[in-house]
């Protein structure tokens, strides 16, 4: 199962999407790392891998521009998931 979120604004950037998953991982008393990634769904250089405990647990960053042509999407767009199964089994 995994969490995920989009969120569309003129000003969607990197570090809005970031402060949502910063908030999950603060209310759950865990800590992450932020790893550049290279990803197709995402700009390059505005992607990252979520990392926790030294596992890949997901991604977050702003969405391509022929992304959202592709879907007729004329704002911007970032996003990001997390793998919840792995988090509640680490957390138990």
């Amino acid at each position: 199962n995994y969490l995920s979120l989009l969120l569309s604004d003129r000003e969607a950037g990197f570090n809005e999407v970031n402060s949502h998953i910063s908030a999950v991982f603060f209310y759950l008393s865990m800590d992450y790392l932020l790893k550049e990634a290279e990803d197709p769904r995402f700009i390059t250089g505005r992607c990252a891998n979520i990392i926790f405990k030294g596992e890949v647990i997901g991604v977050l960053g702003e969405i391509g521009p022929q992304i959202l042509e592709n879907w007729g999407i004329e704002m911007p767009c970032t996003g990001a998931e997390i793998d919840l199964d792995f988090l509640i089994r680490t957390k138990s």
